[in-house]
């Protein structure tokens, strides 16, 4: 996960670029399907998708 001092650096920053609201989002997303077949196994497969940004708004 993200450190606190990374955060508020990043919010900071952004906020110094002119922005009047600034945010940061982190997404951790994990996934699991099977294909069935005649009640077989088919295919499994697994994911997992990480990621984060910052939403910056300028009025």
């Amino acid at each position: 996960m993200i450190s606190d001092s990374t955060t508020k650096k990043a919010l900071a920053r952004a906020l110094r670029s002119g922005g009047d609201f600034a945010e940061i989002y982190v997404e951790d997303r994990a996934s699991n399907s099977l294909r069935l077949e005649d009640s077989k196994i088919e295919r499994a497969s697994s994911g997992r998708e990480v990621g984060a940004g910052i939403r910056l708004r300028v009025e």
